[in-house]
C-alpha cells in the first residue's frame, strides 16, 4: 500500500458530479466537468493512523471511488470507453475529508480550495483493488457510515460525468501519469464528523461487498500548531459582520477586540508560530478598512520564512490595535486628518512586517 502513496504524484478530483450531492450543498451544476487537485501528502493508508482534525475546522466526509492510472494520458477521446478502461491499472474507494467552513469561505471569496482538501490525512483509502474486481465502475455501490448510521449510500451509475469524460477532460489540460489517482464525485450524504468518530466506508458490486475495498478510520483532534487558525477566522469574520455593517455609528473596542490578541493576553510559545500567517491574513483585513493596496508588503511577506514567530505576532497584534483605531476614529465621525494619521501607522507596521 505504501506504494500508492509513494507513486501517487497528482490527486486529481472531480466536483459536483452527483444530482443529490449538488442540491444538499446548494450549488449549482456545472456545465462540464471541473476538477481541484488534492495532494499526494493527504493519503492515509490503511491502518496508518487516524484522520486528524485540524483545530476550528467543520470536517466532513465524501466517500468516492478512485481510479489509479497505470500509464500515461493525454488528449484523451471522450467517446473511446475502453481506451479510458485501459488507462485504470486499478481502483481504491477513499474518503475525501474536507474543511467545509474552509471550503466555503474560498467559495465566497473565488479562492482555490487547496487549503480545505490539503491537510495530512484528508484522503483516507482502502487497500487497491484489481481492475477484475469492478469489470464496470460505473456499476458499484458506495457507503459510508459513522458509528452505527449509515450516511452515505448509493450507486456510481449516478455520476453526471462517466469516467471517460473525466478523464478525457483532465487529460486536455495536464498530463495523466502512472500511479496518480483520480476520484470521481460524491454521492449525497455528506456530513461532520468529530473527534471519537469511526468512520467504515465499502463497495460492492453485483450486491456482494469488496473486502479489501474497505475503509475503517477513527477521527481525532490534531495536537500542536495549525496551519488554520481557528482564531483569524473568527476574526475576519468579526470584521465582516461587526465591524462592516452600513447601520453601525459606533465601536466598542472591549467586545470586538479577539481575545487572541487582547492588551492582556500575549500567547505561549507554541502559538507564537501563527504569527507569519496571522500577519498576512492582516494584510488582507488591512486593504479591507483602509481602501489601500498593500500588494507589495503581502508580496514580501509571502517571501520570507516565519524564522522569527514572536516578532511576527507582537507586529500583527500591534496591527490589529491600528486596525481598531481606524475604524473607530472612522465610525466616530473624526476628522480626516486624524484618520489619515492612523492609516499611515498601519502602513508603518506593514512596512515592519516586510522586513522582519
Amino acid at each position: 500500500m505504501a506504494s500508492i502513496r509513494a507513486n501517487c504524484r497528482k490527486i486529481m478530483c472531480i466536483g459536483r458530479n452527483y444530482a443529490d450531492h449538488i442540491t444538499e450543498l446548494n450549488n449549482t451544476a456545472p456545465k462540464q466537468p471541473f476538477f481541484f487537485l488534492k495532494p499526494a501528502s493527504s493519503i492515509l493508508t490503511p491502518g496508518s493512523g487516524p484522520v486528524l482534525r485540524p483545530k476550528g475546522v467543520s470536517l466532513h466526509y465524501e466517500v468516492e471511488l478512485g481510479l489509479v492510472i497505470g500509464k500515461t494520458v493525454r488528449d484523451l477521446d471522450p467517446n473511446d470507453e475502453q481506451a479510458a478502461l485501459d488507462a485504470i491499472q486499478s481502483y481504491v474507494l477513499a474518503i475525501d475529508m474536507t474543511a467545509r467552513n474552509v471550503q466555503d469561505e474560498a467559495k465566497k471569496k473565488g479562492l482555490p480550495w487547496s487549503i480545505a482538501k490539503g491537510f495530512d490525512t484528508f484522503l483516507p483509502i482502502s487497500q487497491e483493488i484489481a481492475k477484475s474486481r469492478i469489470p464496470n465502475p460505473h456499476d458499484a455501490f458506495l457507503r459510508l457510515s459513522v458509528g452505527q448510521n449509515e450516511r452515505q449510500a448509493d450507486s456510481t451509475s449516478l455520476m453526471l460525468y462517466r469516467i471517460p469524460q473525466q478523464l478525457a477532460q483532465i487529460s486536455r489540460v495536464m498530463t495523466l501519469e502512472k500511479g496518480d489517482i483520480v476520484l470521481t464525485g460524491t454521492p449525497k450524504g455528506v456530513g461532520q464528523v468529530k473527534a471519537g468518530d469511526v468512520m467504515r466506508a465499502s463497495i460492492e458490486v453485483g450486491g456482494k461487498e469488496i473486502e479489501e475495498g474497505r475503509i475503517e478510520v477513527e477521527v481525532q483532534d490534531r495536537e500542536g500548531r495549525f496551519p488554520v487558525c481557528q482564531d483569524i477566522a473568527m476574526f475576519a469574520s468579526d470584521f465582516k459582520d461587526q465591524m462592516f455593517s452600513s447601520t453601525q455609528t459606533s465601536l466598542d473596542l472591549s467586545t470586538c477586540k479577539s481575545q487572541r490578541f487582547s492588551q492582556t493576553s500575549i500567547p505561549s510559545a507554541s502559538a507564537m508560530a501563527q504569527g507569519h500567517n496571522e500577519a498576512l491574513a492582516l494584510v488582507n483585513v488591512h486593504k479591507n478598512i483602509t481602501g489601500s493596496d498593500s500588494t507589495e508588503s503581502g508580496s514580501a511577506l509571502a517571501d520570507k520564512s516565519p524564522a522569527d514567530d514572536k516578532a511576527d505576532l507582537r507586529r500583527a497584534k500591534e496591527l490589529v490595535e491600528l486596525h481598531y483605531e481606524v475604524k473607530a476614529r472612522h465610525a466616530n465621525g473624526t476628522v480626516d486628518e486624524e484618520l489619515s494619521q492612523a492609516r499611515q501607522d498601519v502602513r508603518r507596521v506593514l512596512r515592519e512586517l516586510s522586513t522582519v
